[in-house]
């Protein structure tokens, strides 16, 4: 009886217009006092254990929602898992990991929601947006009725972490036709596209959301609407009046563990070769799924830091001519000068033998051209031609900009982009939560 109750009431609210369901969700919505409990932690997950514990939720969840078929292995891994891009974020709750989800930044192999809407995230990438896909969210079967407090923690750190740093200017996701109102209401997403068979998940029903980070008007308005509605609060407190949904976005938490890295880089690589040989070989076989696109780029990047013959059970290596230096993403000011002009731009990715340089402006190929940038602390002078331009975005996947050969290779820069990539140098976490701000 309860649950046919459920059903009518769920399919009575479908009726009421959407604009009206979301702003009901919103006003009417409190933050579960569960979700101030102070044995929860939200950070990276960065061990082995961690990784694993992380997958199998994955995995076990998904199964149940018959969104993937059960695997020997009892891990959900792809290629997307094993990238310098992706990071997998976790909800403990003392030392049980009670909820996981991942963030893929963009890049040369794209994301999982392109497989069947390419064409909405080229829209975004268009218009110079730069993408991370939130992806694989799963919370432990005895958290889910505890009013949403995981989900809701690993949201906002994804929101605090993907914008302060990842450089995501927009948040894309797919989920089912039912979660709409939630994320419309809570987060801000918008829809995009048609409802689709979602391969990536089984053929699971899926729309797309969007958030972008330019407007920020969901938690600015949400924020400025309490402050008038609620004078004498001068300033968020924790735990936040009447458990605010309007600022809870804007509390700054302990529990919350952040990376403590240099501030150019965009990503925050955890592999290693151990860990690499554990779930791709020893726990898993997924590597056999990976297809030639992506083995390349596999190889392509961590062939810097491993024994190449040890990738040679992943591809082939007959012809190490093929594989281009793996550009490292990253977020750096720099200064151009072209004609004794000094231009200031963004680097967007480097090697030892050059750069994209992002900037909205025609320079031609014949001029000389000098590159000044700070890495590591060290300041770096180079002059540089032009290789390639993407104007008018030809690639969908860079910004307006700058493909640049360095006219002498930088060696230093190819030691730097090892340690960046090799997990063993690593140089930790600290649990001071940053902002709710975008690097600028």
């Amino acid at each position: 009886m309860k649950r046919y109750l459920n059903y009518v009431i769920r399919y009575c609210f479908n009726l009421l217009p959407q604009s009206f369901r979301v702003r009901l969700i919103r006003n009417k919505f409190w933050i579960p006092e569960t979700t101030w409990d102070q044995r929860y932690t939200i950070k990276i997950a960065d061990t082995q254990e961690e990784l694993e514990e992380a997958y199998r939720l994955l995995h076990d969840s998904y199964v149940s929602m018959k969104l993937m078929d059960k695997q020997p292995h009892g891990l959900r891994c792809n290629i997307y898992t094993f990238l310098p891009y992706t990071t997998t974020l976790i909800a403990k709750y003392g030392r049980e990991i009670v909820g996981t989800v991942t963030l893929i930044k963009d890049s040369q192999i794209g994301l999982p929601s392109d497989h069947d809407y390419k064409k909405e995230n080229d829209v975004y990438r268009c218009q110079n947006f730069k993408l991370v896909e939130v992806s694989a969210l799963a919370i432990s079967e005895k958290f889910r009725n505890k009013g949403h407090s995981a989900s809701l923690l690993l949201m906002k750190y994804l929101y605090n972490y993907s914008g302060y740093y990842m450089d995501a200017s927009m948040l894309i996701c797919a989920v089912h036709p039912r979660a709409e109102d939630f994320y419309k209401a809570l987060f801000g997403f918008e829809k995009n596209g048609k409802v689709i068979k979602y391969d990536f998940a089984k053929g699971a029903l899926a729309i797309h959301l969007s958030l972008g980070f330019k407007d920020k008007k969901l938690h600015e308005e949400m924020v400025a609407e309490f402050f008038r509605n609620n004078p004498k609060y001068s300033q968020p407190s924790d735990p936040f009046p009447e458990r605010s949904l309007k600022l809870f976005w804007m509390a700054t938490d302990k529990r919350f563990v952040y990376p403590s890295r240099r501030e150019e880089q965009v990503v925050d690589p955890i592999w290693n070769p151990q860990l690499l040989e554990y779930f791709l070989f020893e726990k898993t076989q997924v590597y056999k799924d990976f297809d030639d696109e992506s083995k390349i780029t596999f190889i392509q990047i961590y062939r810097h830091i491993f024994d190449v013959s040890a990738l040679s059970r992943i591809f082939k290596i007959d012809d190490l001519c093929r594989y281009r230096e793996f550009r490292f993403p990253i977020s750096l000011t720099a200064a151009m000068s072209v004609n004794g002009n000094v231009m200031i731009g963004k680097l967007i990715d480097i090697t030892s033998e050059g750069c994209f340089f992002e900037f909205n402006a025609d320079i031609s190929a014949e001029e000389k051209i000098e590159l000044l940038f700070r890495l590591d602390g060290k300041l770096h002078k180079a002059v540089a031609s032009i290789v390639w331009r993407n104007e008018n975005k030809q690639n969908s996947r860079y910004p307006f900009g700058y493909g640049m050969k360095f006219n002498k290779s930088i060696d230093e820069i190819s030691t730097l982009q090892k340690s960046w990539l090799s997990a063993d140098s690593a140089s930790g976490h600290d649990s001071v939560a940053k902002p709710l701000v975008r690097k600028a």
